[in-house]
């Protein structure tokens, strides 16, 4: 039996990729030959589907998760693991494959100046943990070579030892909809995401120019409220910003087809999987100029994140300029199954 270990994963883009990998399990007719340990916290009508006898739910500390492993391995026959949270086994696994899937670039950077001294403190022992646990027989699986490199050098892990293996959705159907010439960024709150500097820039359309383009949002308001109070602000201003929170596949999927372009100032990713899911339902991706960002895609422009004014240009020129943008095109090749291969 495989065991899928995702404890510390409960939302947003790691949330989404489990439930893109728990698909793929279904779809193989192999649910029953996985175990999953899934963090309480975590709500997903998709994992739902998965056989009681098939998963634990747990709240997430060491002490109950050293208790499951030694359980589970003894009582489940387990011929490998896959890490889905970024952490490896909380004891040392010698005889049995382990493969820890690595996906958050905060880890990489626990001096990031974006966040406060205690998230900062909480990278830093996580990523003390990442090193206190590895092991030399244990292989890593990332999304692009960008954060391939990133491992070898905070980590020291061996270069045989790191597997690039992205994967996300592409069996998205496009319906024929007029799309509306508005923006969208699906992303959620935290600072790396950059928000602020692109609230900026829509009130410098407005101030500068009298433009006021749609812009809609993606993230929870009552864990973000400096994000929303700056939102009203603007609103009150007259500007068309909504929030429309945290949206479940098929309004997400909606989003994207309906509206022409998706914004991504974001400032760090580990892959980017909204400007996957833009590209596949047709969005044009504007996006950071940053190495992230190239990985994974051709986007239709590039700018700076760190300058407003370039946002703001570039917006200027697409409503008023009728600048013409070439469309989005992906880099990469989805590589599930090759994962589901892997594990077995």
């Amino acid at each position: 039996m495989i065991l899928i270990d995702a404890l510390y994963l409960n939302s947003f883009g790691g949330k989404v990729l489990l439930e893109l990998l728990v698909d793929a399990i279904f779809d193989s007719g192999e649910v029953e030959n996985y175990y999953f340990f899934l963090d309480k916290r975590l709500n997903s009508n998709c994992l739902t589907n998965i056989p009681n006898q098939n998963k634990t739910i747990l709240i997430t500390n060491l002490r109950s998760r050293k208790i499951e492993y030694k359980k589970v391995l003894y009582e489940k026959n387990i011929t490998s693991i896959l890490c889905f949270a970024n952490v490896p086994p909380p004891i040392s696994i010698k005889n049995i494959h382990v493969y820890i899937y690595f996906h958050n670039t905060l880890l990489l950077n626990t001096r990031s100046s974006n966040y406060s001294y205690f998230n900062r403190l909480k990278f830093k022992i996580k990523s003390y943990y990442i090193r206190l646990h590895n092991r030399q027989n244990y292989f890593w699986i990332v999304q692009s070579d960008l954060i391939k490199s990133l491992l070898i050098k905070s980590y020291c892990i061996n270069v045989y030892k790191i597997l690039i293996l992205p994967f996300f959705n592409e069996n998205i159907i496009i319906k024929d909809v007029i799309r509306k010439k508005s923006y969208i960024y699906v992303a959620d709150g935290v600072p790396q995401k950059n928000h602020l500097i692109l609230l900026l820039a829509w009130e410098s359309l407005f101030n500068d120019y009298c433009l006021s383009p749609t812009l809609m949002l993606t993230f929870n308001e009552e864990t973000y409220p400096i994000l929303k109070n700056e939102i009203l602000r603007l609103q009150r201003k007259g500007l068309r910003i909504n929030n429309r929170g945290i949206l479940e596949k098929e309004e997400l999927m909606r989003m994207y087809q309906e509206n022409e372009y998706l914004i991504f100032p974001s400032l760090s990713e580990s892959f980017g999987l909204p400007m996957v899911e833009a590209c596949l339902m047709g969005c044009k991706v504007l996006a950071s100029n940053l190495p992230f960002v190239h990985q994974i895609i051709e986007a239709s422009a590039l700018f700076d994140p760190n300058d407003k004014n370039e946002i703001v240009s570039l917006i200027h020129n697409l409503e008023l300029e009728n600048l013409l943008l070439p469309p989005t095109t992906l880099k990469i090749k989805n590589k599930v199954v090759d994962i589901l291969k892997l594990l077995k």
